[in-house]
C-alpha cells in the first residue's frame, strides 16, 4: 500500500511539472522559427538585454541552469529557490559610450517559498542636444534614463523541480517624452537526476507594447509647416514591442572533488530582433572560496570572449562575495563588471 502512494504521489508530480513545462516546450519552438532579423531595430527597452552580474558574464551569459543566488531574478526565477536564507547582490556595469547601469536584488527564504525584490537604473549622462535646425547642439543637455523594479517568487513544486516568476514595472525617460510598462518573467529549473544534470527555461519580458505619450512634430525640406495646410505637421508616437526572451539552459558539474568543483553550462537564447545565440561557460571553484570563470557566446554582432574570477570569504555569519567579468565587445569598448554579494 505505501509503495503503491508512493507510485501516485510521484505521478502527481510528474503531471504538474508537465502542465508547467508544457507552454515552453511549445512557446520555444515555434518563437525560433521567426526570422528575428526583420525586427532589427524594432523592438524597445534594449537595456534589459544587459545581462547583470559578474558571474554569470564571466561564463558568457551561459547561467540559466547555474543561478543560484539574487542575481537569479535577472536571468530565471526558479533558481531563487536555491537560495536557503537570505541574499543580497549590488552590481555595477561600466557600459558602452559612459552610460552607467546598476542594479540590485535581494531575496528570502519563507515556509512558502522564496521571495524578493530587484531593481535596476541605466543612466546615459549629459548628452548634447541636436535638432533639424541645429545640427552641432543647443546648448542645451539632455539624458536618458531607464529603470525596471519589480518583485519574483520561486517555489519547489517537487524535490528536483522548481517554477518562479517576476513581476516587473519598466519605464524609460527621454526628457520630453516618457514610456512605462509592466511585464513579466517566467522560469522553471529541473534537475534530471542523471549525474548533475540540470535544465534551465526561461520567458522574459512578456508585455504589452510600450506606448510614448505625446507628440512630435514631422520636418520635411526644414519646415514643419504643411504647405497645403498652412498648418504644422504633427504626428503621435507608434508603439513599439518589448524585447521578449527565450532561454534554455543546461548545466552540468564535472569535477567534483571534496575541495574543487568544475561546472560547464550551454545556453539557447532567442531574442525578438536577432538570431539566436549560443552561450558556452565554465566555472571552476577552489575550497568555494576562489573562482575562475571563461565563456564564449557564439553568433553575436561584436566580440563574444568573457572572463571573470570571484572571491568568497566568511565574516561570522555572512559570506560576502566579491565579483569581476570583463567581456570583449570587438571593435567596441571592453566592458568591465564588479559585483558584491552578502548570504546570510
Amino acid at each position: 500500500m505505501a509503495e503503491f502512494t508512493c507510485i501516485l504521489i510521484k505521478e502527481a508530480k510528474m503531471k504538474k511539472f508537465l502542465v508547467i513545462l508544457l507552454p515552453f516546450l511549445l512557446l520555444f519552438p515555434i518563437h525560433l522559427t521567426g526570422d528575428g532579423l526583420v525586427k532589427v531595430g524594432s523592438i524597445g527597452a534594449k537595456f534589459l538585454d544587459i545581462g547583470i552580474g559578474s558571474r554569470p558574464i564571466g561564463m558568457g551569459e551561459a547561467f540559466t541552469a547555474v543561478a543560484d543566488d539574487a542575481v537569479s531574478f535577472y536571468w530565471n526565477p526558479a533558481a531563487l529557490t536555491k537560495i536557503e536564507g537570505k541574499d543580497f547582490s549590488i552590481n555595477d556595469v561600466e557600459w558602452i559610450a559612459d552610460i552607467r547601469l546598476v542594479a540590485g536584488a535581494y531575496c528570502q527564504k519563507f515556509s512558502f517559498g522564496n521571495l524578493g525584490l530587484f531593481v535596476e537604473l541605466l543612466d546615459s549622462g549629459e548628452m548634447l542636444e541636436t535638432t533639424e535646425s541645429y545640427f552641432d547642439g543647443t546648448g542645451k543637455t539632455f539624458r536618458f534614463q531607464a529603470y525596471q523594479a519589480g518583485i519574483g517568487y520561486a517555489k519547489m513544486l517537487t524535490d528536483k523541480f522548481s517554477f518562479g516568476f517576476n513581476l516587473k514595472g519598466i519605464r524609460e525617460d527621454y526628457t520630453h517624452v516618457k514610456v512605462n510598462n509592466f511585464a513579466f518573467d517566467v522560469g522553471t529549473l529541473y534537475d534530471t537526476g542523471w549525474k548533475t544534470l540540470r535544465l534551465g527555461m526561461a520567458m522574459q519580458n512578456f508585455g504589452p507594447e510600450m506606448s510614448p505619450s505625446g507628440t512630435y512634430k514631422i520636418w520635411q525640406g526644414g519646415t514643419n509647416i504643411d504647405p497645403s495646410t498652412g498648418e504644422e505637421m504633427i504626428n503621435e508616437f507608434e508603439p513599439y514591442s518589448m524585447p521578449l526572451l527565450f532561454r534554455i539552459g543546461f548545466a552540468m558539474d564535472f569535477v567534483t572533488l571534496p575541495n574543487q568543483l568544475l561546472t560547464a553550462a550551454f545556453d539557447i537564447v532567442h531574442p525578438p530582433d536577432n538570431n539566436e545565440r549560443y552561450n558556452i561557460g565554465m566555472e571552476y571553484s577552489f575550497l568555494k572560496i576562489l573562482f575562475i570563470r571563461g565563456g564564449y557566446g557564439i553568433n553575436r554582432d561584436e566580440g563574444g570572449l568573457s572572463t571573470g574570477c570571484g572571491f568568497n570569504y566568511r565574516v561570522k555569519n555572512t559570506l560576502v562575495k566579491l565579483d569581476y567579468a570583463f567581456a570583449d565587445f570587438g571593435r567596441l569598448p571592453d566592458i568591465h563588471r564588479v559585483s558584491v554579494g552578502y548570504g546570510f
